[in-house]
């Protein structure tokens, strides 16, 4: 190849370089004018969704609100029949009472299920502060555990032997922790 031949496909190259670079930018202008026009058009579209999301849900609201108005109007009125039965034995109540009650008992059946949740019993009626000052509760002494043994019963097991001394106790001969003394 002569350096003419060479100049030429050099050159050629070089403009055939130049035109897809202008065709890539042309390209990358186009998707960037494709992308604000799907901005633009997810705007105007945007707000029209969420308006009617909106919608739909305080329809939803509404219908939920009107069935357990019925609902409560109608417990409402059983009430009220029970009450006129029993007029001659209880005085009437008002809603007023009869919401501030059906509150209390809400707030009780929370509490069961907050105390089922976190582990404690709900059948045991829980001891009355005033029964035990903290002073008696400290003072008084815990009941102590018997040794931990595994395979042969402690000494402290055998009710028959008679303990005169901690010196004379034997220890046990297998154990699981340490010994109590």
């Amino acid at each position: 190849m002569t350096p003419e031949e060479y100049q030429r496909v050099k050159e050629a190259e070089k403009e055939h370089l130049r035109k897809l670079k202008e065709l890539k930018s042309a390209v990358r202008l186009l998707r960037r004018r494709n992308s604000v026009n799907r901005a633009l058009g997810d705007m105007a579209t945007g707000p029209q969704a969420a308006r009617d999301v909106h919608d739909e849900m305080v329809e939803k609201l509404a219908i939920e609100t009107a069935q357990k108005e019925a609902r409560m109007e109608i417990a409402l009125e059983n009430a009220q029949l029970e009450g006129a039965e029993n007029a001659a034995t209880t005085p009437t109540r008002s809603a007023e009472e009869l919401e501030e009650e059906m509150l209390k008992e809400r707030a009780q059946s929370l509490l069961r299920q907050i105390k089922l949740e976190m582990g404690t019993p709900t059948d045991e009626p829980a001891a009355p502060a005033s029964a035990t000052t903290p002073k008696e509760r400290i003072a008084t002494p815990e009941v102590p555990k018997a040794d931990k043994t595994i395979g042969r019963p402690s000494s402290a097991a055998k009710p028959a032997q008679a303990k005169e001394s901690p010196a004379e106790v034997e220890a046990p001969e297998k154990t699981i922790g340490r010994m109590k003394q």
